[in-house]
């Protein structure tokens, strides 16, 4: 037991969790490299997922039933989209085949990057599912990396880690079992995050991840954020990525008004696009929950966001700056209030919690970091994920 004496002499919860932090440095996570980055990545999914089933077992089998039932015995389940979106990849941006997207984001048809995967691999839920938590585990070892390239200390890197994994934005890949695959899109704007700086894959992945999902087309805006971030001197790359975005949105612009034009789908050709009165509609009755809604997305990571705003808002001397974050921030809530999946659309905001988490390493002291990183990842494992 813990004496009282003990307790006394304890100046802050990093000096009491220091033996914590020893045994993850010298057990866990010992090296940073691709490969040693496994063994504390398997090590939170463990914990993560073992705690979230530990509480909500309940939960998650009612979830992981329906996939069941699909997946081995090809019994169709409402609301579980993995064999629409697999055949989806055999009729791209076909207006007559209504089984999947025949709601008001009529957008959702140009979806096509997994869909096109699936079919081209002959994949079956199963098959796809599997896929999706290897990308899980994938994800989660190259955002661990960036982490420690963000900190320069493995072990802050680790206490935004346990973070992320325990919420949607981690977490997806493992209790999403509907079909939704948001998973493979926050892959790829992570990896256009890892890729910024050469123009080519950049693209790449710019483009991979506005054909998985519309909102990616304002998810990416931190990353200029993060560049001007790290290399404001550098003025030639930072033109050089103005220029990479601005080839990437007019590319993608371009092609989805001549296939929204040639197919007539989309929401400014298709009869399935919403009405304003639909829209009103969706506002009034999110507005009634939007707080709970918004909070079950990113838990206590909501920290990181209002502090990183402040020190956006305090530090920064270029206005330029200042409107662009407040702008995307704008946006963030906005479409929020016309989707129901609150909680799916604010995780979008994956690349921004990695700028504002540049803002409290530059504007905070390292053992302040680390006591406010060791209080939202406690937080963030004691509240349950909820999805959706």
């Amino acid at each position: 037991m813990i004496s009282l004496d003990l307790l006394l002499k304890v100046e802050n919860l990093s000096s009491f969790l220091k033996p914590f932090e020893n045994f993850i440095l010298s057990k866990i996570f010992v090296q940073n490299n691709f490969w040693a980055r496994f063994i504390p990545v398997l090590w939170v999914l463990f914990f993560t997922l073992g705690i979230l089933f530990l509480f909500d077992v309940g939960y998650f089998l009612v979830l992981f039933k329906g996939f069941y039932q699909l997946a081995f015995f090809g019994k169709p389940q409402d609301g579980y989209f993995w064999q629409a979106i697999i055949d989806q990849g055999g009729k791209l941006f076909d207006s007559t085949h209504n089984q999947f997207l025949i709601d008001h984001m009529s957008s959702r048809k140009f979806r096509i990057v997994i869909p096109v995967i699936a079919h081209f691999l002959h994949l079956n839920p199963l098959q796809l599912f599997a896929i999706q938590l290897v990308s899980g585990i994938l994800f989660a070892n190259l955002l661990l990396g960036y982490l420690c390239k963000l900190f320069d200390d493995r072990f802050l890197a680790f206490l935004a880690f346990i973070c992320f994994e325990n919420v949607y934005i981690g977490a997806n890949y493992f209790i999403n079992f509907y079909g939704h695959l948001d998973g493979f899109t926050y892959l790829f704007l992570l990896c256009a995050l890892l890729f910024a700086k050469r123009p080519l894959v950049f693209s790449i992945f710019l483009q991979l991840s506005f054909w998985s999902d519309e909102r990616s087309l304002f998810a990416v805006i931190p990353i200029f954020l993060i560049t001007y971030f790290e290399t404001s001197s550098n003025q030639k790359l930072i033109k050089k990525q103005v220029v990479t975005f601005v080839f990437n949105y007019l590319f993608y612009f371009v092609l989805y008004v001549l296939i929204g034009y040639k197919y007539k789908i989309g929401p400014f050709f298709s009869d399935q696009a919403a009405s304003m009165t639909q829209f009103l509609q969706n506002f009034y009755g999110l507005s009634l929950w939007m707080g709970n809604k918004l909070f079950d997305a990113l838990e206590s990571m909501w920290i990181i966001v209002f502090l990183g705003t402040y020190f956006v808002l305090k530090s920064s001397d270029k206005w330029f700056i200042k409107w662009l974050f407040l702008g995307y921030i704008g946006v963030v809530f906005s479409i929020n209030f016309f989707v129901a999946d609150t909680i799916r659309s604010t995780s979008f905001a994956l690349i921004m919690i990695c700028y504002c988490l540049y803002q409290l390493k530059q504007n905070l002291s390292p053992n302040f970091l680390k006591e406010l990183l060791y209080f939202v990842a406690i937080m963030s494992v004691l509240k349950p994920i909820v999805f959706p």
